[in-house]
């Protein structure tokens, strides 16, 4: 609820604590959208564009120190969901001592090179790793499809000019008729916004700017956005 309504730039860090010290992997910048299913009203994250940790302001970096050293976390893989308001200030939303899911860990490997759950167990066995560099790779982003016509803009989606495209196909799973019996309303949700989704598209391209408009042209049902 709170995420639904803060104004601003919706990030989630990506991150491992060695000793107290926050390393950060990637800075992703979510891209969100709001459903009617039915009688059901849902809010969701639907994609990330992720950035390496070398990129990641001063401000931020200083903010998810402060949220390790608030908790005394010492050794582990963490995430800080925030907001970015429009002056720059910064709104803490959660923050998360696990790997994340839908897919985040691979967009981590895709963007830095670096596994998160090899740099978790690392963390706990006193291992150092190299620090990540900015931009050895290129941007890379990702959204989860879950209309045909999400799925059909994606894969219109060419693949030129250093923008790649991958579709990941799902296969939702099978819900005998009569699950939602005695499931109250407001628990459907869940199942509508984890269970149902047609793909994931994967982007990557030298500009992060391009990454966020191809995955926001997948994102809507309005006229595709030139990448």
């Amino acid at each position: 609820m709170v995420e639904e309504f803060v104004d601003g730039t919706e990030l989630s860090v990506q991150a491992v604590a060695r000793d107290g010290a926050a390393e950060i992997l990637t800075l992703c910048e979510k891209l969100t959208t709001t459903e009617h299913d039915g009688p059901l009203y849902s809010f969701r994250e639907a994609g990330h564009v992720a950035y390496p940790g070398a990129e990641v302001d001063a401000r931020v970096r200083g903010f998810v120190d402060a949220c390790v050293a608030a908790v005394g976390y010492a050794n582990g893989p963490f995430h800080v969901d925030l907001i970015r308001g429009a002056d720059g200030a910064l709104d803490l939303l959660e923050m998360g001592f696990r790997l994340s899911g839908m897919g985040i860990t691979e967009l981590i490997e895709r963007t830095t090179g670096r596994d998160w759950g090899d740099d978790a167990l690392g963390a706990h066995l006193g291992e150092r790793r190299a620090p990540v560099t900015a931009a050895p790779r290129p941007y890379t982003g990702q959204a989860t499809l879950r209309h045909a016509d999400e799925l059909a803009a994606a894969e219109s989606l060419p693949s030129t000019g250093g923008l790649r495209v991958e579709i990941q196909y799902l296969r939702p799973p099978t819900l005998p008729a009569d699950w939602s019996a005695g499931v109250p309303e407001s628990l459907r949700a869940d199942v509508t916004r984890h269970a149902a989704a047609l793909a994931r598209v994967v982007i990557a391209a030298p500009d992060p700017t391009r990454v966020t408009r191809a995955l926001e042209t997948c994102l809507t049902t309005s006229a595709p956005v030139p990448v």
